[in-house]
């Protein structure tokens, strides 16, 4: 995956693709227990099952997204990079890119007391020490 020396402009990609991977993976949940509408659906018979959902004309069926060994381990190296950053750079970090990346006029609601162009100024920088500590180890990282 990583050869040489990570870049800003790499880093950047590997959050935006963690991000990407991070709402596609499954939610955890108790599989255990019934949720309150499928006890209801069971007694009842209310709504639809699989086969019934393929074969209305109208239905809206989710398409679903296979995630590939690329991607995990790309999600994979950035949950392991941003555990050893620093608490500022990664509550930034954290706040730019997920659950999905925002712009830096959308981030500066969220920090009143600065423009957006000193929270561009200040997720580069967060950015260029996290890159700098992980290119100091990073062989741990594979």
């Amino acid at each position: 995956m990583i050869t040489n020396n990570l870049t800003t402009q790499e880093l950047d990609t590997f959050l935006s693709i963690a991000s990407f991977v991070d709402n596609k993976l499954p939610k955890v949940g108790n599989r255990r227990s019934a949720s309150m509408f499928k006890v209801i659906d069971d007694v009842y018979g209310i709504g639809h099952d699989k086969e019934s959902i393929k074969n209305l004309e109208n239905s809206m069926t989710k398409v679903k997204f296979t995630l590939t060994s690329r991607q995990i381990t790309i999600y994979d190296f950035v949950a392991c990079v941003m555990c050893d950053a620093n608490k500022d750079d990664r509550e930034l970090i954290y706040l730019r890119n997920f659950p999905h990346k925002k712009s830096y006029r959308d981030l500066k609601k969220m920090y009143l007391d600065v423009s957006h162009e000193k929270l561009r100024y200040m997720y580069l920088k967060a950015l260029k020490k996290v890159c700098i500590y992980a290119n100091k180890n990073l062989k741990k990282y594979k």
